[in-house]
């Protein structure tokens, strides 16, 4: 992952899976992540401490606990997708990958297995 944003991710993954992280958990998280990212993961460091502090309320009302909850997960979803996108090589057809390529995974649709498979034979 780009910077060290492994703990933060990690504590986003804990509790979009039902897990509990408490306030000195999330204090204690430390991330430093590159500037396209930066955006996200500090949004997720204060989603994570509202989370965390909205404890007591979350455990008497379940519609705020998996509103919460759905927040977080659509957040690391969006982090995952920047992250990928900043890991996702250009593909053009001097390097010999079909020009339809290109556009198709900027859309996600081409499994990265045929472009690794594409890569090893040249």
């Amino acid at each position: 992952m780009p910077g060290d944003i492994k703990e933060i991710v990690g504590a986003l993954m804990l509790v979009a899976a039902g897990g509990e992280a408490s306030c000195e958990d999330v204090h204690d998280l430390s991330f430093d992540a590159e500037e396209r990212l930066l955006p996200f993961i500090n949004e997720a460091f204060i989603k994570l401490l509202e989370f965390a502090y909205d404890r007591e309320p979350r455990s008497k009302d379940p519609e705020l606990d998996r509103k919460m909850r759905g927040e977080l997960d659509e957040l690391l979803a969006r982090i995952a997708r920047v992250a990928d996108n900043e890991f996702r090589p250009d593909f053009s057809e001097e390097d010999g990958f079909p020009r339809e390529w290109a556009a198709a995974l900027e859309n996600g649709r081409v499994p990265y297995g045929e472009v690794a498979a594409l890569r090893r034979r040249k």
